[in-house]
């Protein structure tokens, strides 16, 4: 009914109403079964604009509440986007993969036996080519970022992982296992 009671309004008013309303305050402290009830509800209209008296747009004021900015949610965004449109660069012949860097792989896992060899393979979600990682601790896999730092173009390493604990969702069936990865190193780029 709430709905319907705002598109009424709107309809009276000549103003469209944009999206779904959300309810701010639905006033508990007030509300008794069977008697009228208010609901402070907040929703997105387009405006129905006029310019004036046949002066057009002359002398149109518009005032707008703007709520200060909140630095610390400003400074994450910006760094976020300047981190998402980083350009690669090309490295020199010989260059070792630093922390910051992005190596291109290919990679395959299989769970680590307790010789330290390497047992069955894991599920193609643990595998794959042309995998971009970022080597920077916490981005990847724990670990993987870190066996990568040193590494030349057309190197191939085995680095040791251990699984993170997932009870459930799409890492839930490699949760916890130590596994070694075979990783083949096809670029190394700069940030």
């Amino acid at each position: 009914m709430l709905g319907e009671d705002i598109q009424s309004e709107c309809d009276k008013t000549g103003l469209a109403l944009v999206g779904r309303g959300r309810i701010l305050d639905f006033q508990t402290v007030d509300f008794s079964a069977g008697k009228p009830h208010n609901v402070d509800v907040e929703v997105d209209l387009w405006p129905q604009i006029g310019y004036g008296d046949g002066d057009g747009y002359k002398g149109f004021a518009v005032t707008v509440d703007r709520p200060p900015m909140d630095e610390d949610k400003y400074e994450k965004v910006k760094k976020s986007i300047q981190e998402r449109y980083k350009k690669l660069g090309d490295t020199p012949v010989g260059y070792a993969a630093q922390m910051g860097d992005v190596v291109t792989v290919n990679m395959r896992g299989y769970e680590l036996n307790g010789d330290g060899s390497k047992g069955d393979m894991l599920p193609n979600l643990a595998s794959g080519d042309n995998v971009e990682i970022h080597l920077e601790s916490g981005k990847f896999m724990e670990g993987m970022a870190e066996g990568l730092v040193g590494a030349l173009n057309g190197d191939t390493k085995e680095i040791q992982v251990t699984f993170p604990i997932r009870p459930s969702g799409p890492g839930a069936a490699l949760s916890g296992k130590k596994t070694i990865f075979e990783v083949d190193i096809k670029n190394v780029q700069t940030r």
